[in-house]
């Protein structure tokens, strides 16, 4: 440590160069984003991708959107982290302070401790290999942990007193040791003795590649030396493969989850990339030298992570560099190309960028202008030109950086110059638009003045100028109210003639009128760039124009576009909110650049790019950007996914997450939402998300940026969620991250409680038809037990008073004296016959041995035939008797008095000569027809007839229909229907 701080102290005269030169990318964490502390001591990446941090006190854990804090024992928190290993699914962290080792599994820590006081504290530990853990202590002694016990296997007090930085178990089972004093190898072979190398160095990097060897990083005060080595089984001898030097180099400890390189930190050149085969790089880093670096990491995405207190450095771009301003551009700024500069404007001041980085050029301003700077173009003489809406135009020459002539073009004709766009043509003419129309320039003077006219008569404000030398036209953006093309020619005196031939806005079809940018490309393509509706380009046809957009909703995920410029022949770029966009002229392909591509931020203002070199340059708020873009695309590693959290009814489940097995939940906890996050740290805010819950979805979602579902009301069932992430160059996992559950149907939906129900239905209906039959079988016995008493004895009374009246009235007939009593025994007689007719009626009806139909059309012929007969009728019976089963007993009852009735009133009144009886029975209904060819009558007038009034009465009664058909010497029909069923 002390060592790092003298040459930080050494180095501290070369801090204005690192700030002002050009820098990597970087993005900075600290505790405002969320981060435990911002004095970190070492970072891993475990195999799920979650990127682990130890700090000065306490451990956390960053999935890319927030950090997690680890909540820890009470005897290791607050504690200095000194190493973080992942093994397989778990995480094994030591402490210093006595805060002993911690195992992280399964959502849970597990703390162990040495019981050995003496021992001291865990300064490093490495997976073994053999299902344990290797763990150096700040007293020398190196232990194996395994199955949760600690075993002591050798000490090397005696070799150095110093403190072990790194170690790690070679192939040939032999253990290294990189201590600050010295390099220790424990051969396998118990009987060979501890080795000793490179005496005097501090070595604080030990990095086993694939093939075996293993690199070993040192530092002798001045030099740092990484030496590739070999050992060879048995004899514990070692030889150097490859080897290294580095001046000036500071000894930080790093690890990587790649084999293809090692990253440390250059004092001269900043941070140092040295390859598998030797090769060395060098970038230039936001890295503070004066403060603590503690450790670098490389995760899988080849991120580089630099503790650099306070906080962590992440740099994730090494084909990008970037120039920092020392102020923030206003939301504006140029770029301009040339052979020997290149020119930049942040809206504020004025920088130069060449080999040796960016600065700020000598202000040429009066004292007291603090206007804006916008656009920068420079002539075929050299003179650089700056366009100032406040502040007119400038011509300028420069010579070392410095300003060595200058002319202002501020009035003309009374009126103030505002410049915001330029173009030139080939023959020393250069016009310039602002918020008061067009001014050319020639000759250092400014020749005339245009103003178009404009749909509302008010001033046009134009943002954006191109030319066509051969048509002689110039085609102007203006702020609001779309596309002007204006035609200029050149007359015999020398002036120029002005003439509006176009205006290309709305109504043309140009959804955004606001113009931000505007290029008539080498096929005579015109590209606009608007202020919300993304990229247009307009091509003439046929008198008119066809107009193609290209925004979010056609894939070019854009809105604001304030600079466009072509790679000649080959590509347009586009500067936009959304980075920038290259549109190949021979394939109309689209290429994105982002942030994940190493520009400082995604809005871009202006943009400029240098065909000798194949770069793009990318002025953002932050600074700019020089980007290769011919560079050899790197292998696209795929981002891991993983459910963060998991909520049942609002509140988290703990426990799903680490649970294996299938969840259950019951049928009361079916509302189940699910957190995840993309492990991707390249540009974390370009990760989109798609899921589909097997078992409810039908298809995977569309993408979406949100890392959160939520479903609701889930019926029962079993169902699986998979969620898949794509990081910012649009890949994808390749392994969706996975929960299955399932929610049990509630108790009464279950099957045994249907079949419960089932059984218990039927055996209620089964009970209920049982004792119902009882029932009507003890009706049906009480109606027999009736209709027999009824015949038996009140029958047999009746009928002996009948025999007795007829008797006495034989005897009496002769007595003359006594006649009036005979013909009182015979209204006796007639009443006991009649009540004895009814009573036979009523026996019928009750008896249920006489419910059959086949009894009731009996009953029916033998009560008609004999009346008909007597009245010498002819007749005719269609009585259907079929096999139909039994009838009610009161709709028995009521159709046979309804029938009785009917023939009576044919006896009594129709006098008629035939008579016709039908029957039958269709769809449960039983059906009863009379006709006669008798008197009749008129059926609408009213009738007083008692016998009508029964018939209806007892076809109310039995919910029966009667229709009483007659008309005066047509005969009479009764037609009567009931159902029976």
């Amino acid at each position: 440590m002390m060592i790092q701080r003298i040459f930080s102290c050494a180095i501290f005269g070369l801090l204005p160069y690192f700030l002002v030169a050009q820098v990597l990318p970087y993005q900075k964490y600290t505790s405002r984003n969320g981060l435990i502390a911002d004095r970190i001591t070492t970072i891993q990446q475990d195999n799920s991708g979650f990127i682990w941090m130890g700090s000065y006190f306490g451990v956390c854990r960053y999935d890319g959107l927030t950090f997690e804090k680890i909540n820890l024992p009470l005897q290791q928190q607050n504690k200095f982290v000194s190493a973080i290993l992942p093994v397989g699914d778990k995480v094994y962290i030591t402490f210093s302070l006595k805060g002993g080792l911690a195992e992280f599994a399964n959502g849970k820590v597990t703390p162990y401790y040495l019981t050995d006081e003496k021992a001291g504290d865990f300064v490093c530990l490495y997976d073994d290999g053999e299902n344990g853990l290797l763990l150096v202590t700040s007293n020398n002694l190196t232990y194996q942990f395994k199955n949760g016990v600690f075993t002591l296997l050798f000490s090397f007090v005696e070799l150095t007193h110093a403190r072990t930085n790194a170690i790690l178990k070679d192939d040939e089972g032999s253990i290294w040791l990189a201590t600050e004093s010295n390099l220790i190898i424990k051969p396998r072979d118990p009987k060979l003795p501890l080795r000793v190398f490179d005496a005097d160095k501090n070595h604080f990097v030990l990095q086993k590649t694939s093939d075996g060897n293993i690199w070993v990083a040192s530092f002798d005060g001045k030099f740092g030396n990484i030496k590739k080595m070999k050992s060879y089984k048995g004899s514990g001898e070692t030889v150097i493969m490859n080897e290294v030097t580095l001046p000036w180099t500071r000894p930080v400890l790093f690890t990587g989850n790649t084999n293809d390189a090692l990253w440390f930190i250059s004092f001269q050149k900043g941070l140092c990339k040295v390859s598998s085969n030797g090769e060395t790089n060098f970038y230039q880093c936001a890295v503070d030298f004066d403060a603590d670096i503690n450790f670098i990491f490389s995760d899988r995405e080849q991120n580089v992570w630099v503790a650099n207190d306070p906080g962590v450095i992440k740099v994730s771009n090494f084909s990008a560099y970037s120039y920092y301003f020392k102020e923030l551009a206003p939301a504006g700024g140029s770029i301009f190309i040339n052979r020997d500069n290149q020119w930049v404007s942040n809206a504020k001041f004025l920088y130069q960028v060449n080999d040796s980085g960016m600065s700020k050029v000598t202000d040429f301003r009066d004292k007291t202008d603090i206007g804006y700077i916008g656009s920068l173009d420079q002539d075929i003489e050299g003179n650089l030109w700056l366009l100032r809406w406040d502040e007119g135009l400038w011509k300028t020459t420069w010579e070392k950086g410095k300003c060595i002539w200058k002319k202002y073009f501020i009035k003309y004709e009374g009126r103030k110059v505002s410049a915001t766009a330029s173009v030139a043509d080939n023959k020393g003419n250069r016009w310039v638009g602002g918020l008061s129309g067009i001014y050319r320039i020639v000759d250092n003077n400014i020749a005339d003045h245009f103003h178009p006219p404009i749909p509302d008569s008010g001033p046009m404000f134009i943002t954006a100028m191109t030319i066509d030398t051969m048509s002689h036209d110039l085609w102007l953006g203006e702020n609001q109210n779309g596309i002007f093309r204006i035609h200029y020619e050149q007359q015999r005196d020398g002036k120029f003639l002005y003439s509006l031939m176009d205006h290309i806005s709305a109504a043309q079809g140009l959804k955004d009128t606001y113009i931000r940018s505007i290029l008539l490309d080498s096929k005579n393509n015109l590209w606009v760039g608007s202020r919300v509706g993304g990229i247009y380009k307009i091509k003439k046809n046929q008198g008119g124009y066809v107009i193609s957009e290209f925004n979010s909703r056609t894939g070019v995920d854009c809105s604001r576009v304030p600079a466009i410029i072509e790679e000649k022949d080959k590509a347009i770029w586009f500067g936009t909110n959304n980075g920038v966009y290259r549109y190949g002229l021979a394939d109309s392909n689209w290429e994105h650049f982002s942030v994940s591509d190493g520009l400082l931020a995604a809005e871009v203002f202006s943009i400029a790019f240098d065909p000798a070199k194949q770069e793009l340059w990318a002025l953002t708020v932050e600074g700019v950007t020089r980007l290769n873009t011919t560079r050899t695309p790197e292998k696209k590693i795929a981002p891991l996914v993983n459910l963060t959290a998991i909520h049942v009814l609002g509140k988290t489940d703990t426990t799903a997450l680490y649970n294996s097995e299938e969840k259950i939940y019951s049928s009361r906890e079916s509302s189940i939402g699910f957190v995840f996050a993309g492990l991707t740290f390249i540009d974390e805010r370009k990760i989109l998300y798609k899921y589909r819950l097997d078992g409810y979805d039908k298809d995977w979602s569309t993408p979406v940026s949100s890392n959160n579902v939520n479903y609701a009301s889930l019926p029962p069932g079993g169902y699986t969620f998979k969620v898949l992430a794509s990081n910012a160059q649009g890949v994808w996992s390749e392994q969706h991250a996975v929960f299955s559950f399932r929610i049990t149907s509630p108790f009464y939906k279950s099957t045994w409680f249907i079949v419960a129900v089932i059984f218990g239905a039927a055996a209620l209906f089964y009970f209920i038809r049982i004792d119902r039959l009882k029932q009507k079988y003890k009706i049906e016995k009480v109606r027999l037990g009736i209709a027999r008493d009824l015949h038996d004895d009140i029958g047999s009374a009746l009928g002996s008073i009948n025999l007795l009246s007829k008797s006495a009235h034989r005897k009496l007939e002769n007595n003359k004296e006594i006649t009036e009593i005979a013909g009182a025994f015979v209204k006796i007689g007639d009443s006991a016959q009649s009540t004895l007719e009814s009573m036979d009626d009523i026996i019928w009806s009750i008896n249920p041995e006489k419910d059959k139909v086949e009894d009731l059309i009996l009953r029916m012929r033998e009560f008609a035939i004999p009346l008909l007969e007597a009245k010498q009728i002819q007749f005719s019976f269609d009585l259907i008797s079929s096999d139909y089963g039994t009838i009610p007993m009161d709709t028995r009852r009521n159709i046979f008095l309804i029938f009785k009735e009917s023939i009576h009133n044919i006896l009594k009144h129709a006098e008629c000569t035939f008579v016709k009886i039908r029957t039958g029975i269709h769809n449960n209904v039983f059906i009863l027809e009379i006709s006669d060819d008798g008197l009749g009558f008129d059926a609408s007038l009213e009738s007083n007839r008692n016998g009508l009034k029964n018939l209806y009465h007892r076809a109310e009664l039995s919910q029966g229909i009667l229709n009483v058909n007659s008309l005066s010497g047509k005969g009479t029909t009764i037609f009567f229907s009931v159902k029976i069923r």
